[in-house]
């Protein structure tokens, strides 16, 4: 069942047995400064979700991009 969840940000989200089917509201990133700012919102108006794999290597494969995120010393 789909379920529209309010606060800070908006979301749609069904739990799939192999990933999650979700489209939020301000869009991949929450940061006004991204071009992935609100690029989801007619999807998430129209009701129409995107699909987000949860086994590692079909993660890997959908990836776009990786960000390492390394620590300073």
């Amino acid at each position: 069942a789909l379920r529209r969840m309010r606060g800070e940000r908006s979301l749609l989200v069904e739990l799939a047995e192999d990933g999650i089917w979700a489209a939020s509201a301000s869009g991949q990133s929450g940061s006004p400064g991204s071009p992935h700012y609100c690029d989801q919102t007619e999807s998430w108006h129209a009701g129409h979700e995107h699909f987000l794999p949860l086994q590692a290597d079909e993660v890997k494969q959908a990836a776009a991009a990786v960000l390492h995120l390394v620590p300073q010393n």
